[in-house]
């Protein structure tokens, strides 16, 4: 029997699945959760990786991390973030003046 990093480095190189970027490489990453055995659960007709990701709360844990390690390189997702927090703001605001 394979020694599981063997096992998985075997598959990756059998599918071709030497980088996993762009759409290309979020198909690749749904192909190898369907492998896993993650074709179908809590999330009913949603693609493996959704399914993968709910059963797996360390991978989740994972991809917050990468957010927030990457975050002050990527202006985008800080300037996205800085208007959801200021609409949530607003939001709130304008709930408590109707209730005045």
């Amino acid at each position: 029997m394979q020694d599981t990093n063997e096992l998985f480095d075997k598959y990756l190189d059998d599918n071709k699945m030497y980088r996993f970027e762009g759409t290309d490489g979020v198909r690749k990453l749904d192909d190898l959760c369907a492998n896993l055995g993650y074709t179908s659960g809590q999330f009913y007709g949603a693609n493996p990786i959704m399914n993968f990701l709910a059963d797996n709360s360390g991978a989740m844990e994972a991809v917050v991390d990468f957010i927030r390690d990457c975050i002050g390189r990527i202006p985008e997702w800080q300037e996205s973030l800085e208007l959801e927090m200021y609409n949530e703001v607003n939001e709130d605001e304008m709930v408590f003046e109707k209730e005045l």
